[in-house]
């Protein structure tokens, strides 16, 4: 049995605004997370170079670490 789920139009906006917001959050914190746990330990998602660069930006690179200070701000 196929269901169908109409939403109201006037609350689209609202919704994808929300869901936006959400995967936002848990966007930053996985990638939080793989840049300061062992990669064997919990990263399934993320090449062994790319969590390596990350970790390395995010250790060193002011420009980078800025920009993530800014984005922690706006949510």
């Amino acid at each position: 049995m196929e269901h169908q789920f109409i939403s109201d139009p006037k609350h689209e906006a609202l919704v994808r605004k929300e869901w936006q917001e959400k995967v936002h959050v848990r966007l930053k914190d996985m990638v939080n997370k793989a840049a300061n746990e062992p990669p064997d330990e919990i990263i399934t998602w993320m090449t062994d170079d790319v969590h390596a660069v990350l970790k390395y930006k995010s250790k060193t690179d002011e420009e980078f670490k800025k920009r993530s200070e800014r984005t922690e701000r706006t949510w």
